[in-house]
């Protein structure tokens, strides 16, 4: 009988289904962009350069001091190389530098790579937008962020005097060719990271065959921490800072966390409103039924019997606007997931925090799928129980003149 009144009056089955459905399809959508803001954030901040785990001689990160080189590097090459979870490392030298082109100069980081070796670990060499990436042969070229270009005022082909403080307390100088420009479309990469190969940065610098880190790329982005302690107890932790991406990074674990509180608050509130807007539809479908109750319960049907019907008809409903609101939802997610959403207009400053982008492509996680499915349902049959029990209670001489 359930079954039939939701069938009978199609109108009202629509309204009931689409309430819940458009409800649960927002509420996926919305989780769905902050799981692709959360994995951006991080797949580009370790993707373009952090890596998953770096080795760095103990006090490195506080000055970048090129004086601070490794210490037996071929050693630590031995030991990324035997770990399972290590999938890719590479060698660099970081440091402070001064960039000067004939109409400005500025303050970078400058960080040697070797090329081959980089290409296997981060997409740095994706981001070449003009001009090339860098070659294991490339002694004097340079590529560069596209805003420090801009603020520069250097294109490809053009030349830059590279000013470091050396390994060993001189001041060096020399001048590289700009062989290519990165545009990640993070600011605060695009404005601030210069790469030459590990031999430029190696002579400007006087390290010899040293280097200031080994950057890694692991199989596993989730055992970071567990690998990390796996290479700290073979290589000692009294010479070298093992770090994480997490480590290296805090504020942007900070800031998924203040997004993730932040998230959790819009979404309880609009899952209270998508909760209100299902009990009002509810219960003015039952309100308009009380003549129906009315005469249904004057030919002998119990209170009970009411109830249950009720129930019954909302499991139906619940079920259909679960299915909509998925599909809704995935269609949506879909959609966006391959063209994007631009929010730069909504957040101008967006786009300056690390590893974040002005687009941002929702991510389909299957349990943010089904648990807010599950509990709208329960929500949803929860809710009838009120409108139901009203109904059992209605006096059907009473109901039966209801208009």
């Amino acid at each position: 009988m359930a079954w039939r009144n939701v069938l009978r009056r199609p109108s009202r089955t629509l309204i009931t289904v689409s309430a819940i459905g458009f409800g649960l399809a927002l509420f996926v959508f919305l989780w769905a962009l902050a799981d692709g803001f959360y994995a951006q954030l991080v797949d580009n901040s370790t993707g373009f350069y952090l890596g998953h785990i770096q080795v760095s001689a103990r006090g490195f990160r506080v000055e970048y001091d090129p004086k601070l080189s490794l210490p037996q590097p071929e050693r630590i090459a031995d030991v990324l190389k035997s770990n399972n979870q290590v999938q890719s490392f590479s060698p660099r030298i970081e440091t402070q530098a001064f960039l000067n082109s004939a109409a400005k100069s500025t303050g970078v980081l400058l960080t040697g790579i070797d090329p081959e070796n980089e290409a296997r670990v981060t997409v740095l060499s994706t981001a070449v937008k003009e001009g090339e990436y860098l070659g294991a042969e490339d002694g004097q070229s340079i590529i560069l962020g596209k805003k420090l270009a801009e603020k520069l005022g250097v294109g490809v082909g053009e030349k830059l005097v590279v000013t470091v403080s050396a390994a060993d307390g001189t001041l060096a100088q020399e001048a590289f060719r700009v062989k290519g420009i990165l545009e990640t479309g993070i600011e605060s990469f695009d404005n601030y990271f210069a790469f030459v190969t590990l031999k430029g940065a190696q002579r400007i610098l006087a390290l010899e065959n040293n280097v200031t880190s080994f950057v890694a790329a692991l199989k596993d982005k989730t055992l970071a921490d567990k690998t990390s302690q796996e290479l700290k107890t073979a290589l000692g932790q009294d010479r070298y800072d093992i770090q994480t991406w997490e480590e290296i990074m805090p504020i942007l674990v900070q800031m998924i966390g203040l997004f993730n509180l932040v998230l959790n608050i819009i979404l309880g509130i609009v899952f209270v409103v998508i909760a209100i807007g299902i009990a009002n539809t509810i219960m003015m479908s039952v309100i308009e039924r009380t003549r129906e109750f009315g005469i249904v319960m004057a030919i002998g049907t119990k209170g009970s019997q009411v109830v249950r019907l009720i129930i019954f008809e909302t499991v139906f409903l619940g079920l259909f606007g679960v299915l909509l609101g998925n599909a809704a939802g995935s269609l949506l997610i879909s959609i966006f997931g391959k063209f994007g959403l631009n929010l730069s207009g909504l957040a101008p400053s967006l786009k300056t925090l690390p590893g974040a982008m002005a687009v941002i492509y929702p991510k389909i996680v299957l349990q943010h799928l089904v648990i807010p499915s599950l509990i709208l349902f329960a929500v949803t049959v929860i809710i009838a129980f009120y409108p139901s029990m009203k109904a059992a209670r209605l006096k059907p001489v009473e109901a039966i003149r209801f208009v």
